[in-house]
Parts: C-alpha cells; sequence; structure tokens
C-alpha cells in the first residue's frame, strides 16, 4: 500500500483561479460540447468500515460503472477509496474487494483525534464529536480529499449515489474551490457530506484541520458562533466545511451552492430556490443519492415517490443489465465494474 499511497500523495500545485460571484446552478461551459478534456479529475469514495460482500460495496461497483460511463470527457479520470481511519487493521482481502468494485484503496487515518481537540474552546466539540451524525470522527477521513493534489478537480460522492449524466460543467468551474448542496431539510446551514466537487489544496487541509483542533464548536451557535453546523453531523464534514469556506477561507466567494434538484437529488428536499426535489423530472438529475429514497440494493420493486421508483430502476438496470431485473441478487461486486 506504500507505493499506492505515494502515487496518490504526489500532487500538482494549487489553483489560484479568479473568484466569480456565486449563485446556485449550472456553470455553463465549452465543456458542455462534449470534447476530451485535460482537466485531471478524481472521483473519491469514503470507506469508514472494513467492507463485506453487497450493500454498500455493492453501491461502490454501481458508481464505478456510472463514471466510466458519463465521464467519458475525462479519459484520465481516476477512482480512489478513502479506507480508513482504522484500515491498518483491515484483511487484505477487503482491499482485494475495494478493487474489485473498481476503487484504488488508500488507506487514510484521522486528521485529528479528538484527544487533540483544544480544552480552550473545544471542551463540548470534544463530547458531541464521537456520536456526531453516521460515524462520528471517522466523517473527517473526508477531509483528506483536499489533500489529493495531483488532481485539478475531485469529486468525492457517498457510494449510495446514481451518476446519470456528464459532469464537465462542474469539473471545468475553477473559479470555486468548493461546491456543494445545501440540506434544508438538516437546518443549520449545513451541506450534504455525500457530495462535494473541491479544489484539492494543501493549505486548506491544513487550515480545516486547524479549525477542528481548534474546536470552536458552541451549543447552539455551532462553528464560531456563526450558526453554522447546528445540525445532524454538523460538528464534522456537514458543517465545518461550510463554515470554513464561507467564513475563513480565502479569497472570500470561492464556493457556489448547487442546485439540489439537479445534483445529489435525494427526494425529499427543496434547492436554493424553493423547487422540490420530487417534483423533477428524472431525465433531469444529474445524480441522485438515495437516502430518503432508501438503498436499492435492499429492495426489488420499490413502491414509494414517483422519482425514488424511477431511480430504483435506473439503479439495477446499471447494476447488472439493461432490462433492469432487479431479481438478480446482489452481493458479488464485479456486476458493476467496466469490463
Amino acid at each position: 500500500m506504500a507505493d499506492l499511497e505515494d502515487e496518490v500523495r504526489r500532487g500538482l500545485a494549487a489553483s489560484t483561479a479568479p473568484v466569480a460571484q456565486r449563485r446556485p446552478g449550472v456553470v455553463e461551459t465549452a465543456a458542455q460540447k462534449g470534447t476530451l478534456k485535460k482537466t485531471k479529475v478524481g472521483v473519491v469514495i469514503a470507506v469508514t468500515k472494513e467492507p463485506k460482500v453487497g450493500g454498500y460495496l455493492d453501491g461502490g461497483a454501481v458508481l464505478a460503472n456510472q463514471v466510466h460511463t458519463h465521464l467519458k470527457n475525462y479519459p484520465d479520470v481516476e477512482l480512489i477509496a478513502l479506507c480508513g481511519p482504522d484500515s491498518g487493521k483491515w484483511a487484505p482481502e477487503s482491499f482485494k474487494l475495494v478493487e474489485k468494485a473498481g476503487w484504488k484503496p488508500l488507506k487514510v487515518e484521522l486528521p485529528v483525534q479528538v484527544k487533540d481537540i483544544g480544552d480552550e474552546h473545544g471542551k463540548y466539540l470534544k463530547e458531541e464529536l464521537p456520536k456526531s451524525g453516521c460515524c462520528g470522527p471517522a466523517e473527517l477521513i473526508k477531509l483528506e480529499a483536499f489533500r489529493l493534489t495531483q488532481y485539478e478537480r475531485v469529486i468525492m460522492l457517498d457510494t449510495d449515489t446514481l451518476i446519470l449524466h456528464n459532469l464537465d460543467e462542474l469539473f471545468e468551474d475553477k473559479e470555486h474551490h468548493a461546491i456543494w448542496t445545501v440540506d434544508r431539510n438538516l437546518g443549520g446551514n449545513c451541506i450534504n457530506g455525500g457530495w462535494i466537487v473541491l479544489t484539492p489544496m494543501q493549505t486548506v487541509y491544513d487550515e480545516l484541520v486547524a479549525t477542528v483542533k481548534k474546536g470552536d464548536f458552541r451549543e447552539g451557535s455551532a462553528w464560531g458562533g456563526s450558526n453554522i453546523g447546528w445540525c445532524y453531523g454538523g460538528q464534522t464534514f456537514q458543517g465545518i466545511i461550510p463554515y470554513y469556506f464561507q467564513k475563513l477561507h480565502q479569497p472570500e466567494g470561492a464556493w457556489r451552492e448547487a442546485d439540489s434538484c439537479i445534483y445529489n437529488n435525494m427526494g425529499d428536499n427543496t434547492n436554493h430556490d424553493g423547487r422540490k426535489q420530487d417534483e423533477v423530472e428524472p431525465k433531469e438529475v444529474k445524480t441522485f443519492h438515495f437516502t430518503v429514497c432508501q438503498k436499492p440494493w435492499d429492495y426489488c420493486d420499490f413502491e414509494g415517490k414517483p422519482i425514488c421508483m424511477a431511480l430504483h430502476k435506473k439503479w439495477w438496470a446499471a447494476r447488472w443489465n439493461p432490462s433492469g431485473d432487479c431479481r438478480i441478487p446482489t452481493g458479488a461486486t464485479r456486476g458493476g465494474t467496466r469490463r
């Protein structure tokens, strides 16, 4: 794994592109013409527990397949799985499963240990971080994406995500160092931590780690008393990212909110303009995130909102066969990888 880690750590210089007015929506670029691009792109997932056959690994295999299907304008795209924080204890077979699903495993550790959070400001954060969100401190391994400086752009996705169209406009938007979707159901000005497009920069990583170590997360008003991050998972990635980019990062405004009806649609939220995600035609959706709509690998012939049913069928079609027949059992991850 050492050689792989050396390969993944090598990087390009950080981008210092000028900043444009932040605004939700799609940036129109020449990339939409469908020509091959030179931008070096990395697609990243986080594997916070030792993987087993089926479930989220099936999701990762389908996602890898969709990367190769829809990101064809980036022929050198690479797929990286951040494996941690205890991946040093995993069996070798576990890394082979990740590779079989189409991803390069990269061992990572926690960028910040709870014990290293400062006592002056961080007493409350120390108490809350271990029970924050889905994964507690393990969610902080997602910060490692900012260290992958060999890529000009990185998109980090949860493995229960389906890519449905090309994403050129996101990768060619060099003006914004971070693009995310806001989860308005969570409140607290939090983002959804399962979808972000970013420009890797070591300085950003260092400043994010320093912010967590300082630990200025306040009861009732969250990070720095800014009211950013007072939500489920707000003590980790879903809160620290919007706080850092909106309050600390230079140059100001180097972020934007993407339209969550088009990107990271979860079928149960609203975008910046109040449009409901579950009223969007499935053909408009570029990436879909199976949260409220449940995990497709757990259901056959899912019944629920029309958009959920439509995207479940699309996931199963991508899972193994064009017919979308979900009677084929999950569990053999090779079914979703590119042949």
